[in-house]
């Protein structure tokens, strides 16, 4: 009688396992592509953010520079 438990047991387990190994795979294959996907997407999305700050840096600081020699050099004629 108990070995029939320990062979119930097994099987139990075996299955168990199978369930466990499938979705596994299924993360590893499935779930980690999309995160993959998503995280590259973001990435483009930053860089672009971060171009899109520096030419605004960009032309903030040319205007208050404009700004400033403009009126000095106005000033001289």
């Amino acid at each position: 009688m108990a070995k029939k438990n320990i062979e119930e047991q097994v099987e139990e387990n075996t299955m168990m396992l199978t369930v466990i190994e499938r979705d596994i795979d299924k993360m590893k294959n499935n779930h980690l592509f999309h995160i993959e996907k998503d995280v590259a997407q973001l990435k483009k999305t930053i860089e672009k953010m971060d171009a899109r700050m520096w030419a605004i840096l960009l032309l903030l600081v040319t205007s208050v520079m404009a700004g400033i020699f403009g009126d000095k050099i106005a000033s001289m004629f």
